[in-house]
Parts: structure tokens; C-alpha cells; sequence
């Protein structure tokens, strides 16, 4: 658990110089998911194939990160256009499924973060 909280501080971190350098309206509401996968490469491809429902529900992935003492730790960082949507995607079934087939082995961790300023 202290690895997640750690990849996703790390991960929060980079998204506030980055949200600085470039302000984008648009971006203004963030989904960070933390999860441990088995195997990272596994993982990797299933989460690139992917990208079509993601898209769908207005989810732009911003960036991919590692935890640095647990590579199989994984954060996406997305951007989300529809709430609700992103919302309904992560917990659908169908989402649930694909990921117990890309190796994903706990419980996903999601934040919803609105920019404050």
C-alpha cells in the first residue's frame, strides 16, 4: 500500500509541473488508477490494445508510471472529458475482465482529482 501511495505522489507531482508549463481547460479533471500487475511487459500490451474504449468514454491517458522500488506497480494518469462516463468504465465488467487477463493481481486504486487552480 505505501507503494501506491508512493507512485501516485510521484505521479502527482509530475502532473503539477506539467499542468503549470501548460494549461490545457480542457484537462481540468484527472483519473490516477494504481494497480500491481504480474508482469509488466504482459500488462503492457493488454493495456496499449486497449486504447479504443478508453477513447470512447473520453479517457486521454497523460502518462504511464513504474513505482521505483516495485516496477510491477503501475499509475496511469488520464484525463477524463465525461465523469460519469469514466466513472461507468471503471467499473465495468467488462474492464474487470480485461484486466484479470493483463495480469492485473490487486485491487485498483482510483482517484477522481478536479484542478483547483
Amino acid at each position: 500500500m505505501k507503494n501506491m501511495i508512493l507512485s501516485a505522489l510521484a505521479a502527482l507531482m509530475v502532473l503539477a509541473v506539467f499542468s503549470f508549463a501548460k494549461h490545457d481547460e480542457k484537462a481540468e479533471t484527472l483519473m490516477i488508477v494504481t494497480n500491481e500487475v504480474k508482469d509488466f511487459d504482459t500488462w503492457k500490451a493488454a493495456f496499449e490494445s486497449g486504447s479504443g474504449p478508453r477513447s470512447k468514454m473520453g479517457i486521454q491517458v497523460l502518462g504511464v508510471y513504474r513505482a521505483i522500488d516495485n516496477p510491477n506497480v503501475v499509475t496511469i494518469v488520464s484525463s477524463v472529458s465525461d465523469i460519469e462516463a469514466a466513472k461507468k468504465f471503471s467499473t465495468s465488467p467488462e474492464l474487470k475482465s480485461s484486466m484479470e487477463k493483463a495480469g492485473v493481481i490487486s485491487k485498483p486504486e482510483i482517484k477522481m482529482i478536479k484542478k483547483a487552480f
